[in-house]
C-alpha cells in the first residue's frame, strides 16, 4: 500500500494562530489599564502569545521541511506530536477509535494488552499520571488530537482500522 501523508490545514492554523497573537495583543493592552488584575493579563499574554507563536512555528516547520504531521505506513503510523515524532505499529495495537466533541476531535489509540501495561512501566511518574488520566477520561492511554488537519476525522479513522485490518 501506499505511504499517506497528512498536513495541518494552513488556512485553519493561520487563522487559530492570528487568533491566539490578536488575545494576547488584547492582554498586552490590558496590562496597560489601571482597574485590570496585572497576573491576568500577563497570563494572557504568555499563554496565547506562546500558543500563537509556537502554532506558526509547527506550521512553517512542517510546510519549509515537507514533514507531515501524520504519515501513514504499511508498518503503521508516524505523527509529530508538538516538539517530537512519534511511531506508532499497527502490530501492537488492537483497534483506533473517534472521540472529542464537535469540534474538537481526537482519535484513540486501543493498545494491546502487553504493549498498554508496558507503556505504563516505561513511563516516569508524570508520564504514568498522564497515561492514567487519559485512561480515566477516554479509555485509552494515547491518542492524536486532529485539530486543523486537512482530512476528516472519520476518514482518518476509517483509513487508520482498514490499514490495521491488512496487518491482521
Amino acid at each position: 500500500m501506499e505511504e499517506i501523508k497528512i498536513y495541518h490545514s494552513v488556512w485553519r492554523m493561520l487563522l487559530i494562530s492570528i487568533s491566539c497573537l490578536a488575545f494576547a495583543a488584547i492582554a498586552v493592552m490590558m496590562l496597560h489599564s489601571p482597574q485590570t488584575n496585572h497576573m491576568i493579563a500577563w497570563i494572557g499574554v504568555v499563554f496565547f502569545g506562546l500558543g500563537g507563536l509556537s502554532l506558526l512555528y509547527w506550521l512553517l516547520k512542517e510546510r519549509l521541511t515537507g514533514q507531515p504531521f501524520l504519515t501513514i505506513t504499511d508498518e503503521g503510523v508516524i505523527y509529530s506530536g508538538g516538539w517530537k515524532r512519534y511511531e506508532i505499529r499497527f502490530a501492537d495495537v488492537n483497534s483506533f477509535s473517534l472521540l472529542g466533541g464537535r469540534q474538537n476531535k481526537i482519535i484513540g489509540i486501543h493498545f494491546k494488552d502487553g504493549v498498554e501495561r508496558q507503556k505504563m512501566e516505561d513511563a516516569n511518574i508524570i508520564g504514568r499520571l498522564a497515561r492514567r488520566f487519559n485512561l480515566a477520561v477516554s479509555g485509552t492511554q494515547e491518542s492524536i488530537s486532529l485539530s486543523g488537519v486537512s482530512m476528516k476525522a472519520q476518514e482518518l479513522c476509517d483509513l487508520l482500522n482498514d490499514r490495521l485490518k491488512h496487518m491482521k
